[in-house]
């Protein structure tokens, strides 16, 4: 297991995060646990809590993704409400809350800017 950690691990927590605003949830701490992917398969998963946009209900939620070669950068995301399995796809980004929006615009920002000091930088 690893824990992306907001502080030390930037790019991979928001691109992950940015997966989860997508479906109109925004994550409530600072760190994501992330299992897997620990064979072929490259399938990965993990729990986080998060609120529902401007909400400020937070529930638990589970997802599980594919990993490409590197759990840093997952695909074919599935997010579920941790308790009644509610399946949240990806929605529209104009049917988003205006919190959710603006956060997912400063995250794609900031997700740009790290990967270029990234590139730059020869990692």
């Amino acid at each position: 297991m690893a824990e992306l950690d907001k502080n030390e691990d930037r790019e991979s927590w928001v691109r992950i995060a940015i997966q989860f605003a997508r479906r109109g949830i925004l994550v409530r701490d600072s760190t994501i646990p992330i299992h897997g992917p620990h064979d072929s398969t490259n399938n990965m998963w993990g729990e986080f809590e998060g609120t529902i946009g401007a909400s400020h209900w937070w529930s638990e939620f589970e997802f599980s993704a594919k990993s490409n070669g590197s759990m840093y950068r997952p695909f074919k995301f599935r997010v579920r409400d941790k308790d009644s399995k509610e399946l949240f796809p990806i929605v529209k980004v104009s049917a988003l809350d205006s919190k959710t929006t603006r956060w997912m615009r400063a995250a794609k920002s900031t997700l740009a800017k790290l990967e270029t000091k990234r590139r730059e930088s020869g990692q």
